[in-house]
């Protein structure tokens, strides 16, 4: 979602909202990736996080993957 503004907010939002911790972020200096790192123990819950919220980007073609 390259050039939507609060795409980054909407991330860490849903992976704050799960009670993950984020221990390491990187994004290129294009708006095409965001990579970011949770412990094993939590990754189930944050990617059932992000499908759920990003659902409708993912529908409409707007975003190719999670």
């Amino acid at each position: 979602m390259a050039g939507v503004p609060g795409t980054a907010s909407a991330i860490f939002r849903a992976v704050k909202d799960v009670g993950a911790n984020v221990i390491m972020i990187s994004q290129a200096s294009s708006e095409h990736s965001v990579c970011f790192a949770v412990p094993e123990k939590e990754v189930k819950a944050v990617a059932e996080a992000l499908e759920s919220r990003f659902r409708q980007a993912l529908d409409a073609g707007r975003l190719s993957q999670l």
